[in-house]
């Protein structure tokens, strides 16, 4: 495809000298990975898959996973390449796995850009609109969520219209803005949360698609996710976000898992805690692969439908994901080890 080619689009030119410009140690430590994930594969004989490889293949190599040493330095590297790699191809996925998406790219006041997405398949007039409002991660440092967020969402705005459409809201129309925040060193916080703060704002004013503060479901992940409680210490008044119900998913190996915990301890009465087994960071982003990431994104969407119905919610309960899909109560979160702030 021509937009991926270097130097005819500055996106095609982004992703190839992002790899170019790989160290020689990043290069080896990569070929390194490769050949392991290939080793670990054939050993896995008939009970490996495509699930299998491409979930180890995109872990980082394991010399880069001691924090101590200069070579963890070396994945920022690899996290370039994959938001190029999503500048290119991101779009390009999500049609074809999303073939009724639309989008349009908006620029606003106080904030530099963002996206609506939202399905063009309705057929319906709308009486109403529900507008999820996306913040996406990367560590305020990388990644621009319209196009590396974008399958995820387009697929976040599917289940949740299903979802209003079964429970009786069919003239309800779901929309979707992913908000393309600055990111350091352009810009550190609080920036990103300023400039998120003003796109709620704009959410609010425009009349594309009118939506009353009740009506609109804040998501993000990681980074993002972290912007999401912060919007209590800006402008927007505490009473808008007061008592608002908050589900927070989590993979069994989530590196920040300790640090979930704590925000679960101090907001205990308005949180729904879903550990999945196994799972790592942000692994929704790969439901298109991972039938785990579709069972969140489901039961996001069920939560999300809850609540904007006002029908009762499990908060305060710590539910265990299994890869089938069953849960349960989850046994065995270590409390004592959450940071105590």
């Amino acid at each position: 495809m021509c937009h991926s080619l270097p130097y005819l689009t500055t996106e095609g030119t982004q992703l190839f000298m992002s790899v170019m410009q790989l160290r020689w140690r990043t290069r080896l430590y990569l070929c390194l990975h490769i050949l392991r994930v290939l080793r670990d594969s054939l050993l896995q004989g008939e009970g490996s898959s495509l699930e299998f490889f491409l979930l180890n293949i995109l872990k980082a190599p394991k010399e880069m996973e001691v924090e101590s040493s200069e070579d963890s330095l070396l994945a920022a590297e690899i996290v370039h390449i994959l938001e190029a790699v999503y500048k290119v191809y991101g779009p390009v996925l999500s049609q074809i796995l999303h073939p009724t998406m639309r989008t349009e790219l908006t620029r606003g006041a106080g904030f530099p850009q963002g996206l609506w997405v939202w399905h063009g398949d309705s057929g319906v007039d709308p009486e109403r609109f529900v507008v999820l409002y996306y913040l996406h991660g990367g560590g305020y440092c990388f990644f621009d969520g319209i196009t590396s967020h974008l399958e995820l969402v387009t697929r976040m705005v599917a289940e949740l219209q299903d979802d209003l459409s079964s429970a009786g809201w069919a003239d309800v129309k779901v929309v979707a803005f992913i908000l393309d925040y600055t990111l350091a060193p352009q810009a550190i916080l609080p920036t990103q949360l300023e400039e998120a703060v003003e796109c709620y704002k704009y959410i609010l004013s425009q009349d594309r698609y009118p939506v009353e503060a009740g009506d609109i479901v804040i998501s993000g992940d990681s980074a993002g996710g972290a912007l999401n409680p912060m919007f209590t210490f800006t402008s927007v008044s505490r009473a808008t976000f007061g008592g608002v119900p908050i589900l927070l998913q989590a993979g069994g190996s989530e590196g920040f898992l300790e640090e979930i915990l704590h925000f679960v301890k101090m907001t205990d009465d308005v949180v729904t805690l879903e550990v999945y087994e196994d799972r790592f960071h942000i692994f929704p982003m790969l439901s298109w692969i991972i039938p785990q990431g579709k069972v969140a994104i489901k039961r996001w969407a069920s939560f999300s439908s809850s609540a904007l119905m006002a029908k009762p919610l499990p908060l305060g309960q710590h539910l265990a994901v299994c890869p089938a899909g069953s849960v349960k109560p989850h046994p065995e979160l270590d409390w004592d080890t959450a940071q105590s702030g």
